[in-house]
């Protein structure tokens, strides 16, 4: 079985530095 919960919460986690790295460089 895949665990989709912790697949779901690292895209999420990743997607929020990510969104925070791009606002530190503007």
């Amino acid at each position: 079985m895949v665990r989709w919960p912790i697949i779901i919460k690292l895209i999420k986690s990743m997607a929020k530095f990510n969104f925070e790295s791009i606002l530190l460089q503007s």
